[in-house]
């Protein structure tokens, strides 16, 4: 008790210490002129009659409300805030390979890499952990291969990567980076061995993946990833078209090229997003390829998980292709009708495309349990319009409303959806894209949080809540990506000003979200369910000598402070594709 009493002490030291600091800074705010001392005394300036989303209470020339808009546009716009999110691969510095005087020989291996049962384990945590929430290759194809050592030198590069990517799984971090540093000296012999194309294709794209999920060297990551769209593209793969399909069906490893393509596809779309590039597949050019299902034997019973995947990389093509406009700089200077009528466009092919769903893997609206890939189908579908609306907020013009609109439903579909799961399963046994979902959903109800209407904000407050703590359940799997988001999302929150939205129910204060080691930290865990309210009767009451209206003040120069707006900047960029 004594303890708690020194921290709650100390609490109250640094609020003092911090209203001190915002009272010098209404002051400096104040001093240059009568006028700026009107503005101290009116929190909410008047605005333009067209600054609020009707039925939101948002004003467009907040700061989240500019911000939000500006988050991926460093593609769009050099003065954009860029795409980084908490996604950003911040450059690691590898460990100095050792010297070798032949580089087409094979590098030392990790000492763990001789024992034959590791390599079995690691193989069993790639399919059973891995593979099948990602098909980064074709599980028959899987199980036919070979965890000997005494292999072709491509078959041995592919070995390196399924092994590296389940040290994610079983957090043995330091021997995944050794292997991806073998694999990176390899990976260039592997892929001058015309026969073994296909092969350093999959083991590329589990690389590219490998390295996304852990946060690796951006530079190798994209050297992985155009590398294997150079594989593909080498196979023919970008120059099929309607006239030359049909043959190509007929070749005998059609199934085999397409699977690689659209397992690669995955992969290649996030790393766009994360990295903030284009996209290595020429979307643009309309490219000819027939979806997943083509590969499907007739007669034969197809799985969820299969079904699951040839709907989401359709989505995906999709994305790819609208993508590959909206978010280059040509989107900047297309005509405002134009724009519109993409984004119509866009709007209604993902419409159509969901109605298209096998009813195998469509979710009913009744709440009873179903196979988990019809939830994460369906998280992808409903938070389109979050990723694909974006860069046309901020904009003005009479479809801003509508498309806050589409936004906001969008962010509320997956919350509910979300719940939903919780019921019936695990996140744990989750794929890492339901955290990318969950923080889409998550950024627009900050936005929201941040709005002048009590009911908007009670209902966002609710379900960030949810976000947050899906996001915490979900760290025991996707541990990095998890603390990463949860730490983005306490980011967003401080610069924006809307920190009380972290914890919806009444509680201690909340001077710090992150621990530092990407857990909820002081933010959801000081809500009713996360603290016990019995330690907190008997300290001392913190009387800050503050009034309300000082308060408002205060919160009004907070928006002033551009040194406590971009707290964190360098090294937490926003981006949430």
């Amino acid at each position: 008790m004594l303890c708690i009493r020194l921290e709650a002490s100390a609490l109250v030291s640094q609020l003092h210490s911090e209203i001190t600091r915002l009272k010098s800074l209404v002051e400096s705010l104040a001093g240059p002129s009568d006028q700026t001392a009107r503005r101290l005394r009116m929190p909410n300036p008047p605005h333009a009659p067209d600054s609020h989303a009707d039925g939101h209470g948002l004003d467009w020339t907040s700061h989240p409300a500019q911000e939000i808009s500006q988050l991926t546009h460093r593609r769009i716009d050099p003065g954009g805030l860029g795409s980084a999110s908490i996604y950003q691969l911040e450059p690691r510095l590898d460990p100095e390979p050792a010297a070798s005087s032949n580089l087409d020989m094979v590098p030392a291996w990790p000492s763990r890499l001789h024992d034959y049962e590791f390599r079995q384990r690691a193989f069993q945590h790639f399919s059973d952990r891995i593979n099948r929430f990602e098909c980064l290759i074709d599980g028959e194809y899987l199980s036919g291969l070979s965890c000997s050592l005494d292999q072709p030198y491509h078959s041995l590069l592919l070995l390196v990567a399924i092994i590296s990517a389940s040290t994610i799984v079983t957090r043995e971090h330091r021997i995944g980076d050794e292997l991806v540093q073998c694999a990176e000296r390899m990976v260039t012999r592997a892929c001058t061995t015309p026969t073994a194309t296909l092969v350093a294709v999959r083991a590329l794209t589990i690389l590219v993946w490998r390295e996304l999920t852990v946060g690796g060297n951006p530079t190798r990551t994209w050297m992985f990833n155009c590398m294997a769209a150079a594989l593909l593209q080498q196979l023919g793969v970008f120059d099929w078209s309607l006239e030359t399909i049909e043959k190509e069906q007929q070749s005998s490893n059609f199934s085999e090229k397409l699977t690689a393509f659209w397992a690669f596809s995955a992969v290649d779309r996030i790393c766009a997003a994360l990295l903030g590039r284009m996209s290595s597949i020429p979307w643009r050019h309309n490219i000819q390829i027939p979806r997943f299902s083509t590969t499907f034997i007739p007669g034969t019973p197809v799985t969820i998980e299969n079904l699951y995947f040839d709907h989401l990389w359709a989505l995906w093509r999709l994305h790819g292709y609208y993508m590959n406009i909206i978010y280059t700089p040509r989107f900047a200077t297309m005509p405002e009708s134009e724009r519109q009528t993409l984004r119509l466009d866009c709007k209604q092919a993902i419409a159509n495309l969901r109605g298209l769903i096998d009813p195998r893997v469509k979710l009913g609206p009744d709440r009873v349990a179903h196979h988990p890939f019809l939830y994460f189908l369906q998280m992808a579908f409903d938070t389109s319009p979050i990723t694909l609306n974006l860069p046309y907020l901020g904009r003005g013009g009479s479809e801003q409303d509508e498309i806050l609109q589409e936004m906001t439903e969008a962010a509320t579909s997956h919350t509910v959806l979300l719940s939903r799961f919780r019921e019936f399963h695990k996140l744990t046994d989750s794929p890492p894209v339901v955290i990318y979902f969950t923080v889409r959903a998550a950024t627009i109800h900050l936005l929201l949080a941040s709005s002048t209407d009590a009911t908007v904000q009670r209902f966002s407050w609710h379900r960030l809540k949810i976000c947050l703590e899906s996001l915490q359940d979900i760290q025991s799997m996707w541990h990095f990506q998890a603390s990463r988001a949860i730490r983005y999302i306490q980011n967003l929150a401080t610069r924006w000003g809307v920190t009380h939205a972290l914890v919806s129910s009444p509680g201690p204060p909340c001077l710090a979200f992150d621990d530092g080691g990407g857990g909820l930290g002081g933010g959801v865990e000081a809500s009713a369910e996360g603290y016990d309210s019995i330690l907190w009767q008997d300290l001392p009451t913190a009387d800050l000598g503050i009034s309300n209206a000082e308060l408002e003040t205060m919160h009004w120069a907070i928006s002033q402070d551009s040194s406590w707006q971009l707290v964190h900047d360098n090294h937490h960029s926003t981006s949430f594709q």
